[in-house]
């Protein structure tokens, strides 16, 4: 069969994003994800200036639009939306797979960058990095979830591994993640997760490393932070007997290691 032509990108803009040339076009585009290019840029490196005020104020028109993703090259700005978004349906996730070159023919979006790795890892026979990183809830494990679903449904291994994997998260969060001032569920710890893949592009298995662990939270935490969640959990999970058991209070007051730097333990959503 004869290769498919790619689609062509809109132009790269060179106007601030107040006066982009195709903005009127833009907002009259449909809604599904992997045609919606969003006003302003979406590739940030076509834009005039460089200026953090002109970066910040494409990204601030993007994500009032609904457009949290940006392109910077293969870089992916992603700003945390803190809501549901219709971004990853399974007709976006197919376009995206579909696609012979999704950084260039589609908008910018996890897909595009999970996509152009996985493809590279099978024409070029060469293992593939995907660094995600960000200040605390910025959204990097939401990220990650998503990229790892894309290489699930990719992978066509029939496997349920990703969801094995995505498993793992709330034993990981419950000893490794912490409330914060600006995250209920903010990790405390680096996190590297291999995906073992066949010549053919099916996943094997899977292995993750944690590393770089706060390990100071457990002995000291600051006023409106907490200690980690396995500890609260233990005092408001288990039940009486068991409690009794282990010679355990339900009060988080009771214990030096769950109050913070004011002397009480810090308030919980849920209690």
């Amino acid at each position: 069969t004869a290769a498919r032509k790619p689609r062509r990108a809109p132009p790269l803009c060179q106007d601030p994003p107040s006066a982009h040339s195709c903005a009127p076009e833009c907002s009259a585009m449909p809604k599904a994800a992997y045609e919606d290019w969003g006003p302003g840029c979406s590739e940030l490196s076509s834009l005039k200036s460089a200026t953090d005020k002109a970066l910040l104020d494409n990204t601030e028109e993007r994500y009032k639009a609904g457009n949290i993703y940006t392109r910077s090259g293969r870089l992916l700005l992603a700003v945390n939306p803190y809501k549901k978004l219709p971004l990853y349906t399974d007709e976006t996730l197919q376009a995206y797979k579909s696609s012979l070159a999704p950084q260039v023919e589609l908008p910018p979006h996890v897909y595009a960058v999970a996509a152009s790795a996985h493809s590279g890892m099978l024409q070029n026979s060469m293992s593939q990095s995907v660094i995600i990183s960000g200040e605390s809830g910025a959204g990097k494990t939401e990220t990650a979830k998503i990229l790892l679903e894309y290489l699930a449904e990719v992978s066509c291994s029939g496997s349920d591994l990703h969801t094995r994997v995505l498993k793992t998260n709330p034993i990981m969060e419950s000893f490794g993640c912490a409330k914060t001032v600006w995250n209920n569920n903010s990790s405390r710890f680096g996190k590297f997760t291999q995906i073992h893949v066949s010549k053919k592009g099916a996943i094997l298995g899977a292995s993750i490393q944690t590393y770089l662990l706060e390990a100071t939270r457990v002995v000291v935490h600051a006023e409106r932070n907490c200690n980690y969640h396995i500890f609260y959990q233990i005092v408001a999970g288990l039940s009486s007997s068991e409690k009794a058991s282990c010679q355990l209070e339900s009060d988080a007051n009771k214990y030096a290691y769950l109050r913070n730097a004011t002397g009480k333990a810090t308030a919980r959503p849920g209690g």
